[in-house]
């Protein structure tokens, strides 16, 4: 048999197991266990959604590489025995499973290390288990405390690291994501973006007037994006609360006028129960005169009640689209206010740019100058990127017009994309709002009619011979 990948397949549910065709088939397993020994499997797969596996038994394969477990971050018993895991430094993958506390790795030829249970005790000291053998404190603090330390100590530090980039990412992203709300994210890291390695050119690093000029720009930059990011938080506080407010009014309308619906639905047939109640018929088992007047007046009120009902709903239409209308033009100003304030803040920033790439041209030229003009120190200087750069002018030149390009397009499309965010986020309000008032609408008078009905099928069972209305009739 041809060793093979292991898979899961997509319709799997958690606990099922991969089975060689000559296996009998069995029950599916818990959603914390897999079992998939004895399957020929060389490569560990398709485990990535299994979140909340605990136990999982790979016995039996032909198994060289321990990896492909990321996915199973609470996995407590793992069983490779019996497969041709060799090296020592496959056990160090582990390390990343804080829940690990049983680990078989009986009968593969990495056992056979003489520093195999120190290594494992060393790098998994949180283990209880080891080839299903209870380990003994004593023997975790003896290979904590004189088994490799020098390459656990940077192992504990690269581990330490990855964790700080990783909460950093992660505070990031939760700054990003508030920036978002607020329409702003794109000014952060502004700076950085202007000057990557993809944007800032080679030639202008050996000026001396550079890291000066740069820095400065940096300082204003920052002030620019501190003072708008302080306008644009109060305004958008006041944007989320006005739509807040107004979701609220909206939610509050439409449950005063379904309750009143509902309630003059319940009067109706309180009503109606009543009059049913009360019909007679002579002795050839037909309506009275009088009872059939009494139904045509029932079926007549209930007519009326759909007329009401349906001009409940239609004023609640009228009065939640004037109400939008208003609170449209409110957001409108709004959004228009925070757009030109977006606009002068990125008019700020031509400003500084154009700032900057005068200074960086003048100083350029100088520099220069002076570089050609003094030879003798030009030749012995050890920078040979000044010897390069400066003795080309016309390329300094094409080099600071092109950096000067980037920033304006970059600042364009950053500007470009705040407008862009603020626009989506109106249209995407008022869209959702009058897409489910639609929806709502169309539902209500689907209940309203379907009620009707229902009170108009029961009015005309009750009048018909043989149908008289009971007390126990729920009406």
């Amino acid at each position: 048999v041809e060793p093979q990948q292991l898979r899961l397949p997509d319709d799997a549910s958690l606990g099922q197991q991969h089975h060689r065709q000559d296996r009998e088939f069995e029950p599916p397993q818990p959603a914390d266990l897999v079992d998939l020994s004895f399957n020929n499997i060389r490569e560990i797969e398709g485990l990535d959604k299994l979140a909340n596996l605990l136990d999982l038994s790979l016995y039996h394969n032909q198994i060289e590489e321990i990896k492909g477990l990321d996915g199973c971050p609470k996995l407590n018993i793992l069983s490779l025995g019996h497969n041709n895991i060799k090296d020592l430094a496959q056990i160090n993958y582990l390390r990343r499973f804080q829940n690990l506390r049983c680990v078989c790795l009986d009968g593969n030829k990495v056992c056979q290390n003489d520093s195999y249970n120190q290594h494992v005790l060393a790098y998994l000291p949180s283990l209880k288990y080891l080839d299903y053998m209870l380990i003994e404190p004593n023997a975790v603090k003896q290979a904590l405390e004189g088994y490799n330390l020098d390459e656990l100590t940077e192992v504990r530090e690269k581990e330490h690291e990855d964790q700080a980039k990783k909460k950093a990412l992660a505070d990031k992203a939760v700054v990003i994501e508030q920036l978002k709300n607020n329409f702003l994210d794109c000014t952060e890291d502004l700076f950085e973006d202007l000057f990557s390695p993809e944007i800032e050119p080679e030639n202008v690093t050996v000026l001396t007037c550079y890291p000066q000029l740069k820095e400065d720009y940096r300082e204003k930059l920052m002030e620019n994006i501190k003072n708008l990011r302080a306008w644009m938080e109060e305004r958008n506080d006041a944007r989320l609360k006005k739509a807040s407010s107004f979701e609220k009014a909206v939610t509050r309308a439409e449950a005063d006028s379904e309750e009143e619906a509902f309630q003059m639905i319940r009067d109706f047939r309180s009503h109606k129960k009543k009059v049913l109640s009360q019909i007679e018929r002579d002795e050839n088992a037909a309506l009275k005169p009088e009872m059939e007047a009494m139904i045509q007046q029932l079926l007549d009120q209930l007519t009326g009640l759909e007329n009401q009902l349906m001009a409940s709903e239609i004023q609640l239409q009228e009065s939640v689209q004037e109400a939008l209308n208003d609170f449209g033009a409110k957001i409108i100003e709004i959004i228009t206010t925070m757009g030109e304030k977006a606009g002068e803040f990125f008019r700020q920033l031509e400003d500084l740019e154009k700032f900057f790439y005068t200074g960086l041209m003048e100083g350029s030229n100088s520099e220069i100058e002076a570089f050609a003009q003094n030879q003798d120190i030009a030749t012995t200087d050890n920078d040979t990127n000044k010897g390069k750069y400066l003795t080309d002018k016309d390329q300094m030149v094409q080099a600071c017009v092109n950096f000067n390009e980037a920033h304006m397009s970059l600042l364009q499309n950053k500007e470009d994309y705040m407008n862009g965010q603020m626009s989506t986020w109106r249209n995407n309000f008022f869209d959702r709002h009058q897409t489910r008032q639609y929806h709502r609408n169309r539902q209500r008078v689907m209940d309203i009619k379907k009620t009707i009905d229902d009170c108009r099928a029961e009015i005309v069972a009750a009048s018909e011979v043989g149908d008289e209305f009971e007390e126990g009739d729920p009406g």
